[in-house]
């Protein structure tokens, strides 16, 4: 890929994480029916239904439902010690929605004031991106790993471990994570080209993924992933769990089925204004 392409693409990502989400317009919260889990939580036709986990008893349910699709409870604890320093460090006037809320629209406006800077801390290493590999990392396997060092930096990609201290790996890990959400390749002409280019280069570098109840969904525009997430599958429906950017709060989300998925990060695109852009969702190595 030409410079300028990649700089454009770097440019459209940015203006994405920044701007990604608009009103939630109305909300209505759900009423707790935790005894039957998740399950007991049904997402209406239009709208989304989702929580930031402010509040215990939603942390414990989406947990239990990672854990209980075969995520590492050890990797799962970490990404909650990340959740919580997230939320201690979000002012309280920020916007943040406890337990499960339903929208009338399908995406949601964080006006969140975070105070990284007074905390002595930068908060860009867990991204979407660190989230889902790290949950992940044991079902994704890459036999042709790239060397981290000699890739070219990407907002999001390698910057979580020049940043901060919360992301321990492995450089064999940083290696395959780098692997996973580096793929700068030419330009593509349609949704259908970008996933078998996506494909291709992840056959390239040997990448696979273990069949399982969790996914990893990857969202492209044009050759840049613009964000990552993990899909779990649960009784009657799909949880989405997301860091919705470096920035901006933790959210679980519940969908009924893949099409809901799709249909909710494409409208977030258009939300920001960018209706016309090309969009790409994955589901592993599938397009969505």
């Amino acid at each position: 890929m030409n410079k300028t392409k990649k700089i454009a693409a770097i440019v459209l990502s940015l203006f994405i994480l920044l701007n990604v989400a608009a009103c939630a317009g109305e909300t209505s919260t759900i009423g707790d029916d935790s005894d039957n889990g998740l399950s007991g939580y049904r997402k209406h036709e239009s709208g989304l239904l989702f929580s930031n986990l402010v509040d215990e008893n939603t942390q414990n349910l989406v947990r239990q439902a990672l854990i209980d699709a075969g995520a590492n409870s050890t990797k799962v604890a970490d990404v909650f010690v990340w959740l919580n320093i997230f939320n201690g460090f979000v002012t309280s006037g920020s916007l943040l929605y406890s337990g499960f809320v339903q929208t009338d629209r399908n995406y949601v406006l964080y006006d969140t004031d975070v105070t990284w800077e007074e905390n002595g801390t930068l908060y860009y290493d867990v991204n979407c991106h660190t989230v889902s590999f790290h949950l992940l990392r044991s079902l994704i396997t890459v036999e042709n790993p790239i060397i981290e060092e000699v890739v070219e930096d990407g907002f999001g990609v390698i910057t979580p471990f020049r940043v901060h201290s919360n992301v321990e790996w492995t450089q064999d890990e940083r290696n395959n994570f780098v692997s996973v959400f580096d793929l700068l390749f030419d330009f593509t002409a349609s949704e259908t080209e970008t996933a078998e280019a996506i494909v291709a280069a992840w056959a390239e570098r040997g990448i696979s993924f273990t069949e399982s109840k969790l996914s990893l969904v990857s969202v492209w525009s044009g050759s840049w992933v613009i964000h990552s997430a993990v899909l779990v599958e649960i009784d009657g429906g799909l949880l989405l769990f997301e860091k919705t950017n470096p920035l901006k709060p933790f959210q679980a989300s519940i969908f009924n089925n893949t099409d809901e998925v799709r249909d909710y990060f494409i409208d977030q695109m258009h939300s920001a204004g960018l209706s016309d852009a090309m969009v790409t969702v994955m589901r592993n190595d599938v397009m969505l």
